[in-house]
């Protein structure tokens, strides 16, 4: 196996990493890497029902989606990420079990009693550390899940809208009741960067034949191009297949504005403005106006400063009501 280090904090690059090893190289390969402020939500997740847009621009916490399926988690430098990327036939798919387990064994080493929950959680003492998420391709299998060390939990509970569904039943109030940071349990003080080098002394001592490797410069080339024409587009972290509909709201010092629209195939299809504000042009000529605009944050204040937005609700910018959508 290969523990290739990877000391970039970029999350479109490191999920670009994860792709590219996945699909490129034949090895069974072992990573651990760490994201600045992200949100990372499933391939399959609409962002926009998962986290609070205007919380991540405020924040300067990017947005990007994963190959793989499952759940939102945030990430930041306190949060570890570690991938094995191995053969796979399918009949293993989803064996969480398997790759937990030399991970319990390094927190053990650690002396905290760790445990593997649910469908795809780490935790102790009934608290999650760790949510894993896999993706099969051609035979080869990814696994990639989180490590919370040290992670701003606050600014955590501030990106992610938890479906209330996950809550009930567990008798919990929030996401920061229900998550932990394993530095709590370190028996020493220890850094984010002190864990990581752990589990990667831990990684090379425990698995037979585990050798450090470095990727080339051309393979990092072509991670970086990946990346870019991928990882950071709207294209793959925004637009969605397929039909959703919401509803917001926000007052200004000229009156409540309540916007409900509909998306299909990752733009506007049908849109209502109502609300108490002032406007001389009849408001319906800027929903028209709107239909068919792509439901991302930078083509929608485009299209809405070229209708301009003052005109129909007064006092009101192009940025401020593109906000409302998201």
């Amino acid at each position: 196996m290969l523990l290739i280090k990877n000391p970039c904090t970029d999350p479109c690059f490191n999920l670009a990493m994860d792709e590219y090893l996945l699909k490129a190289r034949s090895e069974d390969i072992f990573t651990l890497w760490r994201n600045g402020p992200s949100v990372i939500i499933g391939r399959n997740q609409d962002a926009l029902a998962e986290i609070d847009m205007g919380f991540l621009r405020e924040n300067n916490i990017a947005l990007v989606r994963r190959m793989s399926g499952g759940g939102a988690v945030f990430h930041d430098l306190g949060n570890i990420n570690f991938t094995y990327i191995t053969p796979c036939e399918k009949a293993g798919f989803f064996d969480f079990g398997r790759f937990a387990a030399p991970i319990l064994a390094a927190l053990r080493g650690l002396g905290i009693d760790a445990q593997a929950t649910g469908r795809n959680d780490l935790t102790v003492d009934g608290r999650k550390f760790s949510g894993n998420a896999q993706h099969l391709h051609k035979g080869r299998l990814l696994h990639h899940g989180t490590l919370l060390f040290n992670a701003d939990v606050s600014r955590m509970q501030g990106a992610l809208r938890v479906n209330p569904s996950k809550l009930q039943g567990k008798g919990v109030a929030s996401v920061r009741s229900r998550v932990v940071n394993l530095a709590e349990y370190c028996p020493e003080a220890m850094t984010a960067v002190g864990f990581l080098e752990y589990l990667e002394r831990f990684i090379l001592e425990h698995f037979e034949g585990c050798t450090e490797h470095q990727l080339s410069e051309g393979e990092l080339r072509e991670v970086r191009e990946l990346a870019n024409r991928k990882f950071r587009t709207d294209a793959w972290n925004l637009l969605h297949m397929g039909k959703y509909a919401m509803t917001r709201e926000g007052r200004f010092p000229s009156g409540l504005v309540k916007v409900s629209f509909e998306v299909r195939d990752g733009r506007i299809s049908a849109l209502s403005l109502s609300g108490d504000f002032f406007g001389v042009q009849d408001i319906s000529a800027l929903e028209t106006g709107l239909i068919g605009a792509p439901h991302t944050p930078d083509a929608l204040e485009a299209a809405l400063t070229r209708l301009d937005v003052s005109e129909y609700i007064s006092g009101v910018s192009s940025a401020e009501l593109a906000a409302l959508f998201f």
